[in-house]
């Protein structure tokens, strides 16, 4: 499901919020699509599309892979 409203997700014991998030990226989050479990897949910003992965170690982590989008051609 996209959805253009930031919702917010926690990874282990940390609540990612939009503000966190852009911080995180140095970059504006515009949307999201979010799995079944209301969990993003893929979250849009202003320069990147973000893939979103979850993985299973000692520990739940997640990464996050940027790849560039509206590149500017001058």
């Amino acid at each position: 499901m996209l959805n253009c409203e930031w919702v917010e997700f926690q990874i282990e014991n940390e609540l990612i919020t939009q503000d966190r998030f852009e911080e995180m990226m140095n970059d504006t989050y515009q949307a999201m699509m979010l799995d079944e479990n209301n969990f993003p897949q893929y979250i849009w910003t202003a320069n990147f599309v973000i893939i979103v992965t979850k993985r299973f170690k000692v520990l739940e982590e997640i990464e996050f892979k940027q790849i560039p989008r509206n590149p500017a051609c001058q």
